[in-house]
């Protein structure tokens, strides 16, 4: 094997039909101006909890890298740009769906989608958990990782109370 282009080439002919595709071209993106009109920005933000009303305070990540999005994408799911932002999970609770460090990309909305994941804060405490609103009024919290966390109850006249930030509409880690 001479190049990468060779291998690339091997790999098709073993793998068939299937792996071959239209070559896009790879642009890479120096700074702002180089983003194409079909692509936008995402903020970043960084999560604070709030030690007065209770309510989330999400901080524009300024050191941070903004996530970029294809307008199509955004368009096909139904999502207004506005509407979006980014924000990086910490700790193992939704693994193995959301690795510790992913980015999230989120839609903000306070309705329960049941059984997708969302971003809520409870208390002064937010959390990357998927919701499931019950017949009672109550919503069922519950971590993908089973093992280590329990499902929690959230009743309606609970004093620490649900606010559902958003709807996780993506995740991207690195393998």
């Amino acid at each position: 094997m001479d190049s990468l282009h060779d291998g690339d080439e091997a790999l098709r002919a073993a793998l068939g039909p299937a792996i071959t595709t239209p070559q896009r071209p790879v642009v890479v993106v120096e700074s702002d101006e180089d983003i194409q009109h079909e692509v936008f920005a995402i903020p970043r933000y960084r999560v604070k909890a709030s030690a007065g009303s209770g309510e989330p305070v999400f901080e524009i990540d300024t050191e941070g890298t903004p996530n970029y999005c294809r307008s199509g994408w955004a368009l096909k799911n139904g999502f207004k740009p506005d509407n979006l932002f980014s924000i990086v999970a910490a700790g193992d609770s939704m693994e193995p769906t959301i690795p510790d460090g992913a980015s999230l990309i989120v839609h903000r909305t306070s309705e329960i989608a049941n059984g997708k994941v969302h971003v809520i804060c409870r208390g002064t405490q937010c959390y990357v958990k998927r919701l499931f609103a019950q017949m009672d009024g109550s919503v069922l919290v519950r971590s993908d990782n089973q093992d280590v966390y329990k499902d929690l109850t959230v009743l309606p006249d609970d004093p620490d109370s649900l606010h559902v930030v958003g709807l996780v509409v993506s995740v991207s880690f690195n393998l």
